[in-house]
Order: C-alpha cells, then structure tokens, then sequence
C-alpha cells in the first residue's frame, strides 16, 4: 500500500505550483492592463493639452474684442443711467432728475461754468 503522506505531500505540492502560477498570472495580467491604462491615460492627456492650448489661442484672438465689447457697455451704462438700480433714496432721485433736466436743456449747471464762461478766481 501506499504511504498516505507521499499523496497528502503530493496533493499540497500540486497546490502550492498551481497557486503560485495562478498569482504570477494574475500579477502580470494587472500590469498588462495598468500599462493599457497608462497609455489610454497618455492619449487622454496629449488630447486635453492640445484642447487647452487651442483654447487659450482663440481666446487670446477674441480678447480684443471682448475689451472693445466691455468699453462699449461701460460707455453706453454711462449716458444711460438705470433708475431702476439707483438706491438714493427720493431726494438723491430728485437731485438726479434736476440735473439731468439741467444736462438736456443745455443750460450750464448752477454752481459750474458752462462753455465760453469765465470762472470767477
């Protein structure tokens, strides 16, 4: 008969080979996929840097614009003041109001010299 050890110690050695095989394959399929991984993660770099620099050229070409579109809006928020955001109160609102009665009725300012007036020094 045989000696049950010989089998027990067959049976254990036939695992441990398995199982080391098993683990050596598992680690390399892990590095095959982090390597695909970094090479994806490359690519998806490469991609968002040439997006990013392609949008900071375009914006760098509008940005005159933009300046232009900025000075035209502050201009035209100057000769047309908006009321509705004015929070002075109805004496400040009355005092706004005279004076622009003042502006368009070409009038000089009380209190200032108008065009061709000498000042008073």
């Amino acid at each position: 008969m045989v000696n049950p050890y010989v089998w027990i110690a067959g049976v254990i050695l036939i695992l441990c080979t398995h199982g080391a095989v098993y683990w050596k394959g598992h680690e390399s399929g892990v590095e095959g996929e982090r390597a695909k991984q970094q090479v994806e993660i490359e690519k998806w770099r490469q991609n968002a840097d040439a997006a990013a620099e392609l949008y900071e050229e375009e914006k760098a070409k509008k940005a005159p614009m933009i300046r232009t579109i900025y000075k035209t809006k502050e201009v035209i928020r100057e000769k047309n003041p908006d009321f509705a955001n004015c929070h002075t109160g109805a004496d400040g609102l009355r005092a706004l109001s005279d004076r622009i009665d003042l502006t368009n009725s070409g009038l000089a300012t009380p209190g200032m010299p108008g065009a061709g007036q000498a000042q008073g020094r």
